[in-house]
């Protein structure tokens, strides 16, 4: 049996898709979409297509009358799209062999070819221009007959197209150039939107994301947050970081033996330490900074988490509800779940601490999923989720059980997805976890972004190690 080796978003990639890439082989369809589909989600901007190899397959052998083109259409988004890069085959039937691919690029009613290996692929390259035409018109995009001056026949064969020195690169060829012109287009639209001082009506946002996941030692605040500082000192405001996490209670340490001890490091919202640091980081990088810390509000400690404005300002204060048995020594519960509105982002954001993510009290039944139904409820568009996670198997080093627990316990936001009846495209699920051992408890590490549309890991820590995690995530924005 194959053996599977990633799950991409919607591509499986197995041991031999892989092994193409390292030896003199022709890259199959898999191979290809993989790169396609990695592009999509790191480089490209939401109004470029890059489309599947077996999508291009079904267009040009399975389409056969116009609700079938609607219906393509439209699950291509074809109407929102600027550039759309097309690999080009050159086998002549659904299943057939295939020995040279190409790339066909589509943008203002025009169509070019590039093709390594001087034309080779120049008759099947009009054919799916012909198909896709066809499509076109099926989205509205132009009335057929070269009514916006499309047309197939005039397919311009680019003469200057790099070309190939063997007879097995032509897929590499074709993975450089989408890549080129995914990063080309983003160029001219940021170039045209920093001339215009305004959006272009790409509906469409890249979050640049930066998760600190390291090993705090218990009570040492100063000393931790010198660590932290070091760790981030490579970031700057050019990065366009959007929001850099920390983990519960980040800078104190967890298992403290007493409340007294707690209470030591205990803060008032907005004044302490914890949110100087914040707020200077915030202000350095312009971005939001959340970071878990104990606070104190007259006699009572919370287990909260400090939300902080690329201002500088105290913007959100969650409390964590569902206590676990660390915590029951000092802290008071939440009243609630908290979710808001980040205005600048203009993105909903659930934040959740911990034992918030777990039945209530591990009582409450499994499949009350009372964290991730609240998410649902609140149409969120970001889960932030600050913890200090442990178990028992401190000889593990997989993160994959932890992160798929995660995602088990936002099974109403997956469903809910999957089912087309959530109000939002998607939702990232952003987790900052600490590692390290304190009083003989274990961390986990395995901070992450899930995707939970498909649901998909989009990137994640390991077990063991100190990472500044840097992500970028993909939102396609709202209709």
């Amino acid at each position: 049996m194959a053996r599977q080796v990633l799950n991409y978003h919607d591509v499986q990639l197995y041991e031999s898709d892989v092994a193409l890439f390292a030896g003199r082989e022709w890259l199959n369809d898999n191979a290809i979409n993989f790169y396609l589909q990695y592009l999509t989600q790191t480089v490209a901007l939401c109004n470029v297509l890059l489309m599947d190899p077996a999508v291009v397959s079904c267009l040009l052998h399975q389409c056969e009358d116009e609700d079938e083109y609607q219906d393509l259409a439209a699950g291509l988004d074809l109407t929102s799209r600027q550039l759309c890069i097309i690999p080009v085959t050159d086998n002549d039937a659904l299943g057939g062999d295939s020995s040279h691919w190409s790339l066909l690029l589509y943008s203002d009613g025009k169509f070019q070819h590039f093709d390594s290996s001087s034309g080779h692929n120049k008759h099947r390259a009009r054919r799916v221009a012909e198909s896709f035409e066809l499509l076109l018109q099926a989205a509205g995009k132009h009335d057929g007959d070269g009514a916006t001056g499309i047309n197939t026949r005039l397919v311009e064969e680019v003469q200057d197209a790099p070309q190939q020195q063997n007879g097995y690169d032509c897929g590499m060829y074709v993975l450089v150039l989408a890549e080129y012109f995914c990063h080309q287009h983003a160029d001219a639209q940021a170039h045209r939107e920093a001339e215009g001082g305004r959006r272009t009506n790409c509906n469409c946002f890249k979050y640049h994301i930066a998760i600190v996941q390291y090993d705090p030692q218990l009570g040492q605040v100063e000393r931790n947050m010198e660590h932290v500082d070091k760790m981030v000192a490579s970031l700057c405001e050019e990065d366009k970081i959007d929001v850099l996490m920390l983990s519960e209670m980040a800078f104190t340490g967890y298992v403290f033996k007493s409340k007294a001890d707690v209470a030591q490091v205990a803060e008032v919202a907005g004044q302490g330490k914890t949110f100087h640091w914040c707020q200077r980081q915030a202000r350095r990088l312009r971005c939001m900074v959340t970071c878990g810390y104990v606070e104190k509000e007259s006699e009572l400690l919370y287990n909260s988490m400090l939300v902080v404005s690329p201002d500088g300002e105290l913007v959100c204060n969650p409390r964590k509800t569902f206590l676990y048995e660390t915590d029951k020594s000092w802290a008071t519960a939440g009243d609630g779940f908290r979710t808001w509105h980040c205005p600048w982002l203009d993105k909903t954001i659930s934040f959740g601490i911990c034992m918030d993510i777990n039945p209530d009290d591990f009582k409450a039944p499994f499949s009350a999923y009372e964290f991730g139904t609240h998410v649902v409820e609140n149409k969120s568009d970001l889960v932030l989720f600050a913890c200090a996670w442990n178990d028992f198997e401190d000889h593990d080093i997989e993160s994959y059980p932890t992160l798929s627990y995660w995602a088990q316990r936002l099974s109403p936001v997956i469903d809910a997805l999957g089912k087309g009846e959530f109000a939002k495209p998607n939702c990232h699920f952003l987790c900052s976890n600490r590692i390290g051992t304190e009083n003989g408890t274990f961390f986990v590490g395995a901070s992450c972004v899930l995707s939970l549309k498909e649901p998909a890991v989009v990137a994640h820590a390991g077990r063991r190690t100190e990472e500044l995690l840097r992500v970028e995530i993909f939102d396609a924005g709202e209709e």
